[in-house]
């Protein structure tokens, strides 16, 4: 007898963030500033096959609007700095148009970056993640046949350890760019129910200071 080979998978343009960084205090070489964020339900979580809603994690966004508030602070020695973020994101609806919501999640890293020549730096980061597992319910129709169609099986502890590499540009046309990569992989995860493990990353980023 012959087999069906089943494929799911979903593509498009994920939630809106849009992020402002509040100055807090500085002293010395040390800084602190707020974090506040605003994420915009732009990602679709309405993805089907075959008539039925996609698994939740295969929807593009969370489906709410989003608050992320948290904190960063940093300090500088002569040719390395240490800092240390704290980010909370807060589901500001009790479900989204599809019937469910992901659980309020906090974020946190301690990091230390090196710059042994001028312009670039390297990087260790330690992050740790927490989230809780889903709220609602799809408000139509969708299977129950494995560990990614329950809600239950969402959520989890995660911490991560990573290195990165930043080039930052100093003069001329591209003067206050600059372009960062990191790779970060778990190190341990305690998942909710039958979760699936997150494997490793790798992050490229262009950003742009004024």
């Amino acid at each position: 007898g012959g087999h069906t080979d089943m494929t799911h998978g979903s593509s498009g343009w994920g939630d809106l963030s849009v992020t402002a960084l509040v100055r807090g205090w500085e002293r010395g070489e040390s800084r602190m500033h707020w974090n506040l964020g605003l994420s915009v339900p732009t990602g679709s979580v309405s993805e089907t096959m075959g008539g039925h809603y996609l698994p939740y994690g295969m929807q593009l966004g969370s489906g709410t609007w989003d608050a992320k508030l948290g904190s960063t602070f940093s300090h500088r020695f002569s040719d390395y700095s240490v800092g240390a973020q704290i980010l909370g994101t807060i589901r500001l609806e009790d479900e989204g148009e599809s019937g469910f919501a992901r659980s309020d999640a906090l974020e946190s890293s301690v990091w230390a970056s090196w710059s042994p020549v001028r312009l670039w730096s390297l990087s260790g980061r330690i992050k740790y993640s927490a989230e809780g597992s889903l709220d609602g319910h799809y408000e139509g129709p969708h299977h129950h046949s494995a560990p990614p169609h329950f809600q239950r099986n969402y959520g989890g502890d995660v911490l991560e350890a990573g290195v990165g590499v930043t080039r930052l540009f100093g003069d001329g046309a591209l003067r206050n760019h600059r372009l960062a990569v990191e790779f970060l992989t778990p190190v341990y995860q305690q998942l909710n129910g039958v979760g699936m493990d997150r494997g490793p990353t790798l992050t490229a980023g262009w950003q742009y200071a004024w």
